[in-house]
Formats: C-alpha cells, sequence, structure tokens
C-alpha cells in the first residue's frame, strides 16, 4: 500500500515529473507492507453492470481507502484505484496525496488531487475566507 507518500504531493517534483506514460513515476511513491481491513461491494442486476464488483482495502491505522480493484460484468479485474496516504503530523490527519484510477483494460489512467504545483494546502482554520465557501464563490471558480 502507498504510504508516506510525500513525493507524490512535493512542491519540488513537477506534474512532468510525476506523470508518465501508463502510470505514477515509481521512483516518487513509496509502498509497505501495511494491515488493511477489506471490504467487498456486488452491484445486482440483469445484465451485469459494467462495473459489477469492488473489493477495497481500508489502512487499519488510518481508516482510508487506501487501493481497490474493480471488476467487470465478466469478472474479469478492470480497473484499479490507488490513494497514498500521507500523514500530516501537525495537525494530525491521513489524507491520501493524490488518487489514480488505472484502466487495465485500456492502458490509461487518470489521478486526480495533485498538488505540486498548486499553492500548498494552508489547515490554519484562522486563514479561512468564509466568503470564497458561497455558491456564486464556487460557480466563479469553474470559470477560469
Amino acid at each position: 500500500m502507498g504510504y508516506n507518500a510525500f513525493d507524490y504531493m512535493s512542491d519540488k517534483v513537477a506534474y512532468k515529473q510525476l506523470l508518465v506514460p501508463t502510470h505514477l513515476n515509481p521512483e516518487l511513491g513509496r509502498y509497505e507492507l501495511h494491515r488493511t481491513l477489506g471490504g467487498r461491494g456486488q452491484a445486482e442486476g440483469r445484465p451485469p453492470p459494467p462495473l459489477a464488483r469492488r473489493t477495497f482495502y481500508i489502512d487499519e491505522d488510518s481508516w482510508n481507502i487506501a487501493t481497490a480493484d474493480l471488476y467487470d460484468g465478466r469478472g474479469e479485474l478492470w480497473r484499479i484505484q490507488d490513494a497514498p496516504i500521507v500523514n500530516y503530523y501537525d495537525i494530525p490527519l491521513c489524507l491520501s496525496a493524490l488518487e489514480a484510477t488505472y484502466d487495465l483494460q485500456s492502458g490509461r489512467y487518470v489521478v486526480f488531487g495533485l498538488k505540486n504545483e498548486e499553492k500548498m494546502l494552508n489547515w490554519n482554520v484562522q486563514d479561512v475566507d468564509p466568503s470564497k465557501f458561497t455558491p456564486d464563490a464556487i460557480r466563479r471558480m469553474g470559470t477560469n
């Protein structure tokens, strides 16, 4: 499981270094054996839906879903979701550094939550401007 994945969100790592063809740059990841709790979700219906089953693995320490296997209607492994965890020691809080989904059938992947080239997160509540959380403010964010 991805753990202490600080390089995946480091402002010293450019997106072009992190995002390489077919997967995240493995030199930046840190994976280790870690105890997890497993869960499983099964879709029902006839014919089977495109995403019929999901097996997910919850990190025992942080309770984050760290990885998941997604199966198609034939029962074949279709996609893998990976959410390497980082510990914000000063808060304290554990969250995913980013979230990657790999489509094994097409060979493509997508990554959400990239932070490297963005303004770094500020967890200080006193610095939060409530006016940025109105419906109008959020709507304006989507029109850049």
